[in-house]
């Protein structure tokens, strides 16, 4: 497949606020199987106060910051460092969905990638605006709640 070919595949929608979302078309019918895999999300995000470090207080602001974010995505989810990341990448045989945030100057994209394929599920770009946040777990949560 072409650069061309696999970027005609995605359309773009406009979410509410600032974000416009892509969604890989070929690909709808498989958020659904988000539903049963389980959605590794790395920790070594942005929170309120800084980087949510592997030994951040459980009870901490940005621990809480990050459980309410991930808390909005109601299908399996897991918290993981970095480096399990890593090796649940390299080993797997199987489907495996992780997330992926890219901070460019004002601009975030949140992306759904599955590790085995690499191919980007879901992306969601947003101009102005700064680290993962509830919302971005909410617009994630809806996609594949009205998955066919």
């Amino acid at each position: 497949m072409t650069a061309h070919e696999n970027t005609a595949s995605f359309r773009s929608t406009r979410a509410s606020g600032a974000a416009a979302v892509q969604i890989n078309t070929a690909s709808e019918d498989r958020y659904a199987t988000l539903r049963t895999y389980t959605l590794y999300v790395p920790n070594y995000w942005y929170g309120p106060g800084g980087t949510m470090l592997p030994d951040e207080a459980e009870g901490s602001r940005t621990a809480r910051y990050i459980s309410d974010m991930i808390s909005e995505y109601k299908f399996p989810v897991r918290l993981v460092r970095r480096d399990e990341l890593s090796e649940l990448i390299l080993n797997t045989r199987k489907p495996l969905y992780y997330v992926n945030y890219v901070q460019s100057l004002a601009d975030k994209m949140i992306s759904v990638v599955n590790g085995l394929t690499g191919e980007v599920l879901y992306a969601n770009f947003t101009g102005k605006s700064y680290r993962p946040k509830e919302k971005d777990f909410r617009d994630l949560n809806k996609v594949v709640l009205e998955a066919k």
